[in-house]
């Protein structure tokens, strides 16, 4: 009997986590498959779930869409308004374990015509999952065919990690910035978001689990991200 119950709370356990976006980097490892992310039941009602919001967006209103992973979904985005004058109202399509094909798919041309102004961070779990430098000027071409008749792109680079990342996954995530960067400069549109300097010296510090960004976290986050949208509006 004891065996039964012990045996179910780990099924119970091991479920709950997989719709988790936050999950330890150990557990999701253990957790994670060759099934695109994008395949899951966690993403597909994600996805619903924006379509609904980004059907609601009135015609003439102005929005600023953050997308990315789970970063992003846990990216309270009150903390940069608060710090903007005159800032378009936000929209969070974050979804947790997203990857750089993940956002291309779901990122659709009625998303891309509703919403005119974009905030995009995505690349970490590309790293983490073993994609190769070879790949990045497709992710990269890829996202840049989305967003370029955008009016606005801010495209942040990957945040480093505390120790999280192989030395190969590490040198995909450096050349993806700089990739990242090159692409950015070369579009009308898009404003390239380093970054920021005290993040990148201090991830054990401000990050839960050397991955994920805590409350000190965001708030470099928002900081840098406030400073960036408001020297492009000026």
């Amino acid at each position: 009997m004891y065996k039964n119950i012990a045996i179910a709370g780990l099924a119970s356990f091991i479920l709950a986590m997989a719709f988790e976006p936050r999950i330890p980097q150990k557990l999701h490892s253990f957790l994670a498959s060759d099934s695109p992310n994008y395949e899951t039941e966690f993403y597909r009602k994600m996805t619903v779930y924006h379509d609904r919001e980004v059907s609601q967006i009135h015609p003439e209103q102005t929005v600023l869409a953050f997308v990315g992973d789970s970063i992003v979904q846990s990216w309270h985005l009150d903390g940069i308004d608060a710090t903007i004058d005159h800032r378009p109202s936000s929209i969070n399509l974050g979804i947790g374990s997203d990857t750089i094909d993940g956002v291309a798919l779901r990122v659709t041309e009625n998303y891309t015509t509703t919403i005119q102004n974009w905030y995009l961070a995505i690349g970490v779990n590309d790293a983490a999952r073993g994609a190769q430098v070879d790949e990045i000027p497709r992710q990269v071409e890829r996202l840049q065919s989305i967003f370029e008749n955008a009016n606005t792109l801010y495209w942040q680079a990957v945040l480093p990690t505390s120790n999280q990342l192989s030395d190969t996954a590490e040198e995909y995530r450096i050349a993806l910035n700089l990739a990242i960067q090159d692409t950015c400069n070369q579009m009308d549109n898009c404003t390239f978001v380093p970054v920021p300097q005290v993040f990148a010296e201090n991830v054990a510090e401000l990050t839960s689990d050397g991955v994920h960004p805590n409350a000190s976290g965001y708030a470099v986050l928002n900081t840098a991200a406030a400073r960036v949208i408001s020297s492009s509006e000026n």
